[in-house]
C-alpha cells in the first residue's frame, strides 16, 4: 500500500484518530478529504483545535470536480470512504475509483433515527429501511472491503452486495 486517502464526513475526533492509527499500522502516509466543510470550532466542542493539525486535511465538499481531482492525483493509494450516504458527488467518485482499479473501502455507521415527532420518525424509518439501501447499492457493490463502525451485523450490506 502506497498511502491511504480517507474521505471523511467531518473532523470527528474518534474517526480522525482511527484513520491516523490505520496509517501508522500500515506505515503509510495518510490524507483526509473532508466532505463536510464547515467552520465549526473544535474548541467549542471541548477539543484541542491543534490536535490533528499535523494531518493533511483537504476540504473537498460534495463537489465532484474537487473530489475527482483528489482521486486522480492519489489513485495509486487505497481509498477509504467514510462519507457516501448523503453525498452524490462522493458516491460518483467511489464508482470512478473502482473503475480505475483502486482499492475501495467503505466505513459506515448505522443510520440513526432520533426524531421524536411520530410522523417524522415513521418517515425516516421507511427511508432507512426501504430507500437508503437502493441509493447506496452500487457503492456497496463497488467496495473491496467494508468497515462497520456501529451496529451488530453486516447482513443487510451483505444482501446488497
Amino acid at each position: 500500500m502506497k498511502g491511504l486517502q480517507i474521505w471523511a464526513y467531518s473532523k470527528c475526533r474518534s474517526t480522525l484518530a482511527f484513520y491516523e492509527g490505520l496509517a501508522k499500522s500500515f506505515d503509510v502516509p495518510v490524507r483526509i478529504c473532508l466532505v463536510r466543510v464547515t467552520e465549526e470550532t473544535r474548541k467549542g466542542l471541548g477539543w484541542d483545535p491543534e490536535e490533528f493539525r499535523h494531518l493533511e486535511i483537504v476540504p473537498v465538499g460534495n463537489i465532484y470536480k474537487n473530489a475527482i481531482n483528489e482521486l486522480l492525483t492519489y489513485k495509486s493509494w487505497h481509498q477509504l470512504f467514510g462519507a457516501y450516504q448523503r453525498f452524490s458527488a462522493i458516491r460518483a467518485v467511489i464508482l470512478k475509483a473502482k473503475e480505475l482499479g483502486c482499492e475501495v473501502g467503505i466505513c459506515s455507521e448505522s443510520p440513526l433515527n432520533m426524531f421524536e415527532y411520530l410522523p417524522k420518525r415513521i418517515a425516516k424509518n421507511i427511508y432507512i429501511n426501504h430507500f437508503l439501501r437502493h441509493k447506496v447499492k452500487k457503492v456497496i457493490k463497488a467496495s473491496s472491503f467494508f468497515i462497520n463502525f456501529s451496529g451488530d451485523t453486516n447482513l443487510v450490506l451483505e444482501k446488497i452486495g
